[in-house]
């Protein structure tokens, strides 16, 4: 199947090459037969590659036919882009000179000459064209035949039923349970059908899901009639009529008109509550039209309560017959996948189960990737193989190389494939260059379907973004992209590839698109076109030359750089690029050879060490995308940018030390993508704003950046930002000298504000950011309700000689208000226009609601003023309403701060630190009703809050109070007295107010003491440098903690036994600095503790002993810093679920060995990540580690005898890090040998270890022996003594 990428791959080809011949045949004047020839025969080799598509499967002759096929369109391509690009290069080089026409008829570029060798070329296309045309008459290919969407082969045995063996399922008990709470959720009487969409990828499970929905006990009774119907791709509504009235009646119904059925089923249905599902629903262009066929039926007899059930891969589906939210079903956890794994492998006829096949299980399992399909396939397999050295030869092989896996698992997944039209399907299988598992950017994955001409369209007007956003959509209603995350204004800007679906890709793809690394024996590349090559080794493969055909090349790998020198001899063999990516690849330049790329459509070097870029890159004029992100050490944009007068997309950043953008960039107005503009310095030489007058097309992001340089607010108008209309976020920003004066004596000369005042930004700005503007008032369009309708975040910085700011209280959609580093601001708000010429003038717009006239900041839910040392007054605004759905409201370091707002109705989360007003806290949180969350951190004068702040606020899920010395607690409001300073005798919080309250988070608050009866749903409590009389109430008043952390409270002895004895439901404890402890579990309550999963102890010298035996659930445990101790904790290693453990700094006596438990059989059964540190004088980490064989990170610190790795490293074939931390005398690591018996290591970490530093860099001693990880990394530091 490997070869049916040939066949859509040619047809798509074809497409582009009739299109682009029509619009080249005036520039090729003298090729005109040629190239009509050319499109007449390509049309009628079109005609049958549909049919060419299906017979290549089984006929080997039809694939090297299409082979050939594509090789020729391919070429044929070729000779149409270099006719494009002698017209690009005529265009720019001739432009502004006259031609020399001598030198013209003799250089190499004549436009005679040029014609007559492409005239040459287009005739040898066409031999080679009709030769494979008339080819086609033998194979007798039908003309146009319809295209199923997927071969009914592949549906044969996919019908499912509604029975199922639940002891087969596992992981999906929460799942079922939500389902069966939606179905019998009440709804509203007009609604009275509910339909349930079940959404995702094949072999997920949605089918078995469905299935025990189906069967619930809790359904049982409460519907008159159960139907399961089987949908299939193809939505054939009568089959599905037929299907339900053989479902209720148990006999077979005769197909009859599409009427009879549907009054026969009404009938049955009539008065009647039922519970249908539709299983596997696919869509169809007609989707629409027949549910709504379908749904008629339910429409006039379905009673209320009756339920629908749709499973669908696609979203689109669930979009359409969906009324309740779709339910989107994830994968397996690992412990579920396991059980499930277990049970089909390891059943009556398995192997034997025994340790060593457990642990090469468990890693099988994980390249299931929690995919219940996978997970039984390959178990029905495992069940079979009974030796080790079987099941390790399945470990290190693909699941793809299991014929039995191969066919239940691809039988499934390309389904959604094969339903892909043959552009979208090119799209899809382009991803396959891409390395596994990678968090993959949207915008960068269809800038490199452009460049392959992948998103053609009939519209002309369309944009070729547009397109790949619409084909990336349709791959995502399909299933086969997951984990797509937005930003905060919907957008999708990042999704993955399951790691099945990427073996899917990589199944199919075959020869024509590869993903491959150096460390492997390349195969023949000749025929490859698109090809990802990870340099895991610092040399370039000879079969590399040979991939003459390479339209796409990808090159990753920290090794990379070390083939700099090879490149250029590299890229002379790649003449038909269309794509090179090079980020991360580690190189420091490219070679001036890169000119020659004239197909060149998309560059990328973000996140290298180039410092510029060659000159010849301007040479360049097909180049849509050039990427230079995370550029450390780039110096200068290339000066001749200009030239690249096709570029779409300059992805730059102001990382590097470049400032400046080159002068002329204004005449690239095909540009999309501009998310950084740096002013230069001289307006004669320099790039001014005026540059940016024409680039209208910009969307996104803006960036304008050293707007100090601009000396003519002339060019600031010229700009012409309101003209952009697709820019969401637009960031201005000055770069404020060190030598200018804090009071501003250069505003008035370098018109800050008339510089603002003239970037007035597009209407539907969706976010502004404005960064140390120097003006001292703000620009009217700020504040325009109308001109900046769409706005919904601000974000003002540094903005230190403003007075004044503006209100914002007509914004209409504003959301976040970000107020930070206005050092000069005393007041804003109220009636007032701050920022104005005239700041007692108000300025009324009309707004079309009048009731919306009244209400200020309408749409505002986050609010933060921060760093605004004089500010004194927050006005209240002077409307009816203000703040109605104002959520957060965060106030820091506003120490002046004395008079606010007493209004916030929706108010959830507050959060002040410092305010010294007992004023300004009082007014804030006096009508407070709706709070969930408040944050009290470093008030240091405060004593109090007010007591209806609890009282009003019942559903107060957190409270946090940090760095008050002085608070006492909740006043009473009689108590009060201005400025909130007395205090009276009786403290106390209402236990009313508190019956919500779950965090309760006290530190450095030596003097507060509460004592409500109790606290009933508090589960999580810190405390840290409290006083013993706040313990007590604790240890008495406390009784449903799952959380706590105790921290620096010298004088306790021992935990307090009645603590514990009432919070047995503890699944966390963190005992931390306090020096006087002696026992953790003084009455050995803890032993009985079932759920406690964490444990830390931490700077406790004199604890003595501690004993964690019997506390089998624990998972984590960290025992630090506790030099009292006299001997390995008791009971550590025989924890059955301990997963990581980190251990060291203990002991008084400067041991040479570390007493590190036995590791035999029994112990350490599920440690996975193990931190050992501080063992000063021991010559070696305990020898008790080699038999750790499942560990997978490894943390060895503070070692400092240590000289050398020991050989037994090698053991630790599962370890995935390791890290080697400040081990001074540290000179060798273990052998080739050992390190190399490593297989599974992905990333070293050597920190600290001077000695060792230098050997471990390439070209050192010890670097042949970590050549081969994938990540490592070498830190210096200062070394502790």
């Amino acid at each position: 199947m490997a070869e049916e990428i040939l066949v859509n791959g040619a047809g798509e080809i074809l497409k582009l090459l009739t299109s682009k011949a029509i619009d080249e045949i005036k520039l090729v004047k003298g090729v005109k037969k040629e190239v009509e020839k050319l499109e007449a025969v390509a049309k009628k080799i079109q005609e049958v590659i549909e049919d060419a598509e299906k017979k290549q499967v089984d006929d080997v002759s039809v694939r090297q036919w299409l082979q050939d096929l594509k090789d020729v369109a391919y070429w044929a391509e070729d000779i149409l882009d270099e006719i494009t690009y002698e017209s690009l290069r005529r265009q720019v080089e001739t432009h502004g000179r006259l031609k020399n026409k001598v030198r013209d008829f003799f250089s190499r570029f004549n436009p005679l000459v040029f014609r007559i060798k492409m005239a040459h070329k287009i005739k040898d296309v066409n031999l080679k064209l009709g030769e494979i045309e008339k080819q086609k008459q033998r194979f007798k290919f039908d003309v146009n035949p319809a295209l199923p969407l997927a071969s009914s082969s592949s549906r044969a045995n996919r019908e499912t039923g509604s029975l199922v063996d639940d002891s087969e399922v596992f992981g999906r008990k929460d799942d079922k349970s939500k389902i069966v709470e939606m179905l019998l959720a009440k709804r509203n009487v007009e609604d009275a059908l509910s339909v349930i969409p079940i959404v995702g990828f094949g072999g997920l499970g949605k089918t078995t899901l469905a299935q025990l929905v189906y069967n619930d006990v809790e359904l049982q009774g409460k519907y008159d009639l159960k139907m399961w119907v089987y949908v299939s791709e193809t939505f054939d509504v009568k089959k599905v009529l037929k299907d339900m009235l053989d479902s209720i009646s148990k006999t077979k119904f005769e197909v009859s008109s599409l009427d009879v059925m549907q009054t026969s089923l009404r009938d049955e249905l009539n008065k009647k509550t039922f519970l249908l599902v539709l299983d596997d629903m696919w869509n169809d262009s007609q989707l629409s039209d027949k549910w709504d066929a379908l749904r008629m039926c339910f429409k006039f007899a379905a009673h209320q309560g009756s339920r629908v059930m749709v499973t669908t891969r696609s979203r689109e589906v669930a979009s359409t017959v969906g009324t309740l939210p779709t339910y989107d079903l994830q994968v397996l956890l690992s412990d579920d996948c396991w059980n499930l794994f277990e049970k089909r492998v390891f059943s009556f006829g398995g192997p034997e189960k025994t340790h060593k096949l457990e642990a090469i299980g468990r890693r099988i399992v994980e390249k299931c990737a929690g995919v219940p399909l996978a997970l039984k396939a390959l178990g029905g397999v495992m069940h079979s193989k009974h030796g080790e050295k079987e099941w390790v030869d399945v470990q290190n092989s693909s699941i793809w190389a299991i014929s039995d896996a191969d066919k239940k698992i691809m039988s499934v997944l390309k389904l959604s494939f094969d339903s892909l039209a043959p552009p979208l399907k090119q799209c899809f299988l382009y991803c396959s260059i891409i390395p596994k598992g990678i968090v993959i950017e949207k915008a960068w994955m269809v800038q490199l379907w452009m460049a392959e001409g992948l998103l053609g369209s009939l519209k002309r007007t369309e944009s070729m973004e547009n397109i790949g956003n619409e084909y990336f959509k349709c791959l995502c209603l399909n299933s086969l992209f997951q984990d797509a995350k937005k930003n905060k204004f919907g957008a999708i800007e990042t999704f993955k590839i399951h790691d099945l679906v990427y073996d899917l890709i990589t199944s199919i793809s075959g020869i024509g698109c590869l993903f491959l690394k150096t460390s492997e024996t390349l195969i023949d590349v000749s025929k490859t076109h698109w090809l990802g090559l990870h340099f895991d080794e610092p040399r370039i493969p000879k079969a590399l030359h040979q991939a003459k055909k390479l339209r796409s090349f990808s090159a990753c790998g920290a090794n990379y750089e070390a083939v700099d020198e090879d490149f250029d001899d590299l890229l002379l063999n790649f003449l038909s690029l269309r794509v090179l990516e090079l980020s991360f690849a580690g190189i420091k330049l490219l070679p001036a050879s890169i000119g020659k790329l004239k197909h060149l459509r998309f560059l990328d070097v973000s996140s290298t060490r180039i410092e510029e870029l060659p000159k010849s890159v301007t040479c360049l004029y097909n180049l849509q995308t050039l990427r230079m992100k995370n550029c450390d050490n780039l110096k200068v944009l290339p000066r001749d940018l200009r030239k690249l007068i096709n570029l779409r997309h300059l992805e730059v950043d102001i990382s590097g030390e470049w400032r400046e953008m080159p002068k002329g960039i204004g005449q690239l107005t095909c540009l999309q993508t501009l998310p950084v503009f740096q002013v230069g310095h001289n307006d004669d030489d320099g790039c001014t704003l005026a540059e940016l007058e024409h680039l209208n097309l910009l969307r996104g992001q803006l960036g304008i950046y050293d707007l100090d340089n601009v000396k003519n607010v002339r060019y600031a108008e010229k700009a012409n930002l309101k003209a952009k209309k697709d820019l969401y976020t637009l960031s201005l920003e000055w770069d404020r000298d060190e030598g200018d004066e804090e009071d501003g004596t250069n505003s008035d000369k370098l018109n800050d504000g008339d510089v603002l005042e003239a970037l007035q930004p597009p209407f539907d700005l969706k976010e502004l950011w404005v960064n140390r503007f120097r003006g001292s008032r703000f620009p009217r369009w700020i504040q325009n309700s109308s001109a900046l309708r769409g706005l919904v975040d601000i974000y003002f910085q540094s903005c230190s000689r403003c007075v004044f700011l503006p209100s914002f209280g007509k914004l209409p959609s504003l959301k976040t208000l970000y107020i930070n580093d206005m050092r000069n601001v005393k007041r804003f708000g109220g009636a007032w226009n701050e920022g104005m010429d005239n700041p007692k003038v108000e300025i009324v717009e009309e707004v079309g609601n009048s009731d919306m006239a009244e209400i200020m900041f309408p749409s505002l839910k986050s609010m933060y003023l921060v760093n605004m040392p004089n500010l004194e007054e927050w006005l209240e605004p002077m409307t009816v309403t203000s703040f109605p759905i104002l959520e957060t409201l965060i106030i820091k370091d506003c120490l002046k701060l004395r008079i606010t707002p007493s209004s916030f109705p929706s108010l959830k989360t507050l959060q002040f630190q410092p305010i010294t007003s007992g004023i300004a806290v009082q007014s804030l949180t006096k009508n407070l009703t709706s709070l969930t969350h408040l944050y009290v951190d470093d008030c240091l004068h405060l004593k109090s809050l007010p007591e209806e702040l609890l009282l009003n606020n019942r559903f107060l899920y957190e409270l946090t109070l940090k760095g008050c010395p002085e608070f006492e607690g909740f006043l009473p409001k009689e108590s009060h007295t201005h400025g909130g300073s007395s205090f009276s005798s009786s403290v106390f919080i209402p236990n009313e107010g508190l019956g919500a309250l779950q965090l309760l988070d006290i530190r450095q608050c030596p003097k507060f003491h509460v004592m409500p009866n109790t606290l009933p749903s508090l589960s999580h409590l810190v405390l840290i440098n409290s006083n013993n009389h706040f313990m007590g109430w604790v240890s008495s008043k406390v009784t449903s903690l799952t959380y706590l952390w105790i921290e620096d409270i010298p004088d306790m002895l021992s935990l307090p036994s009645e603590l514990l004895k009432n919070n047995k439901l503890l699944k966390e404890l963190g005992i931390c600095k306090c020096p006087q402890l002696q026992e953790v579990d003084e009455k050995s309550v803890l032993q009985s503790f079932n759920r406690l999963v964490g444990l830390v102890v931490q700077g406790c010298h004199g604890l003595k002993s501690l004993n964690v035996q019997g506390l089998d659930s624990l998972k984590t445990v960290e025992i630090t810093k506790c030099k009292g101790l006299n001997s390995f904790p008791e009971g550590v290693s025989l924890l059955p679920h301990l997963y990581r453990l980190r251990i060291g700094e203990l002991w008084e006596e400067e041991l040479h060995y570390f007493p590190f438990p036995t590791t035999e059989r029994g112990h350490f059964l599920s440690l996975r990540h193990l931190e050992i540190r501080d063992s000063p004088n021991m010559k070696s980490p305990p020898h008790q580690l080699q038999q750790l064989i499942r560990l997978k990170t490894l943390l060895i610190e503070n070692f400092y005898g240590v000289t050398e790795l020991p050989e037994w490293i090698g053991n630790l074939a599962s370890l995935e890090y390791l890290g080697i931390w400040t081990c001074a005398n540290l000179t060798h690591l273990s052998s080739m040998e050992a390190m190399r018996r490593l297989t599974s290591l992905g990333s070293l970490e050597i920190k600290n270890c001077p000695l060792l530093k230098e050997k471990c860099e390439r070209g050192g001693q010890e670097w042949p022996k970590i050549s081969h990880i994938q990540n490592i990394k070498i830190v210096d530091g200062v070394i502790p003594r």
